[in-house]
């Protein structure tokens, strides 16, 4: 049936998604981080999507920080202009057409929707695992000699940070900024 080819269809897009907004986001966040991303408020958790200035992005409350100092701290992503591009379209054409044609076929309940961007047509609540992440990454660099998974990803990311960008990496308290330059500096850390 077509209506179900559509929306494995879509499956697919997201795994590619999920790997696309990892890869291009800059440093990568961490993987429970990034697999819980929603996309619609719920009444115990606010969505993590937003635009800004013309850009998406994606905001993460840092849960490490936050239990070793009491304090908030946030961290923001934004992946490339293609990709926010994809994420828009998704939001707001194929997301909420997956949802009516999942709740037409029986899928879903009637007026439910899955807040997490990353999730399967027929996943009512759940996001994506940690085997369903890895897919995602394996195909996106199956040209990699090495196979990635999210926390491998990210050490890799960071290695290569060190070692190619040192002034980026200089020591910084985010809790006393020194100067204008500082405060940005918190802002985007």
């Amino acid at each position: 049936m077509k209506l179900h080819h559509y929306l494995h269809k879509s499956d697919s897009l997201v795994h590619l998604m999920y790997a696309a907004m990892h890869m291009t986001g800059g440093m990568p966040a961490r993987g429970e981080e990034f697999q819980t991303i929603r996309w619609a408020d719920t009444v115990a958790i606010q969505q993590n999507i937003f635009i800004y200035k013309g850009m998406i992005i994606l905001v993460f409350a840092y849960n490490k920080a936050n239990t070793n100092t009491n304090n908030s701290f946030y961290i923001v992503h934004s992946s490339c202009p293609l990709v926010q591009k994809l994420l828009f379209a998704y939001i707001t054409y194929i997301r909420p057409f997956r949802n009516f044609i999942s709740q037409q076929l029986g899928i879903l309940c009637e007026n439910s929707t899955n807040p997490h961007l990353f999730a399967s047509h027929n996943n009512v609540t759940g996001c994506f695992s940690n085997n369903m992440a890895y897919s995602s990454l394996k195909q996106s660099a199956n040209r990699c000699p090495i196979a990635l998974n999210t926390s491998l990803y990210r050490q890799i990311v960071v290695s290569i940070a060190k070692k190619h960008l040192p002034t980026l990496i200089k020591p910084f308290d985010p809790n006393t900024p020194k100067d204008y330059g500082g405060f940005l500096q918190l802002l985007s850390f």
